[in-house]
């Protein structure tokens, strides 16, 4: 049996001058003394999942609040049901 194709991606749209503007910017970053477009790009990353992080444990706590006021309604409820039977 004959082993299938290898996997080749190849992208069909370059923007080759996006690419030749990003090497000038970082050529030009690397000899002013900036930090690279790497580090920039890796802050931005980690602001952009840390701000998912704490709206999820945001979200988290709230969720932990919904139960004890589910388990206070419904005590609340048997207790007006049986004093009204």
């Amino acid at each position: 049996m004959k082993r299938p194709r290898p996997f080749s991606l190849k992208p069909i749209y370059i923007d080759e001058r996006r690419e030749l503007l990003t090497e000038i910017e970082q050529r030009a970053r690397g000899e002013l003394g900036l930090e690279p477009a790497e580090q920039q790009l890796s802050k931005r990353l980690h602001a952009a999942f840390a701000a998912k992080s704490r709206s999820v444990a945001t979200r988290g706590v709230a969720g932990w609040m919904v139960l004890p006021m589910a388990m206070l309604l419904v005590i609340v409820f048997i207790v007006i049901w049986k004093f009204l039977l």
